[in-house]
């Protein structure tokens, strides 16, 4: 398996365990469990784009490739709208701050993943067929 692969893994580990976290942390009220619904379905999306990544066919690959780059960015965001809205009930009194520390961790996580797999793009493996493959047939 590539390293962007198991990079989306590892990340996608991260978000389920830090959906879990959020829900034990607010008591595991139903209130909660949408901490424990994002974390999971942000890390299934992430284990998807791995297994994605890993397929032979090229076209499945790259959508993987492409998603796994794109997704971390995006929850990112999302991370960011709900850390803002934690910071500010927690400045005004409310008990938010393990609330808006973890947000505020997964954001950060999220745009560090998105800077790794940006910069790993294209380094997964030579497409099948490449001139690679040729050079090595064509050697006296």
């Amino acid at each position: 398996m590539s390293p962007r692969a198991l990079w989306m893994i590892g990340f996608g580990a991260f978000l389920v365990a830090a959906g879990v976290l959020g829900w034990a942390a607010a008591g595991f009220t139903v209130k909660a469990k949408t901490a424990l619904l994002s974390g999971a379905v942000c890390g299934s999306l992430m284990f998807a784009c791995a297994w994605l990544l890993a397929r032979q066919r090229a076209w499945l690959s790259a959508i993987g490739s492409i998603g796994g780059t794109i997704l971390p960015l995006l929850f990112s965001g999302v991370f960011v709208w709900r850390a803002t809205i934690a910071w500010s009930a927690w400045s005004g009194g409310e008990p938010k701050f393990f609330v808006a520390l973890l947000l505020s961790v997964m954001a950060a996580a999220g745009v560090l993943t998105f800077a790794a797999l940006y910069q790993r793009r294209g380094k997964s493996r030579p497409a099948s067929g490449t001139s690679e493959k040729r050079a090595t047939l064509a050697r006296p």
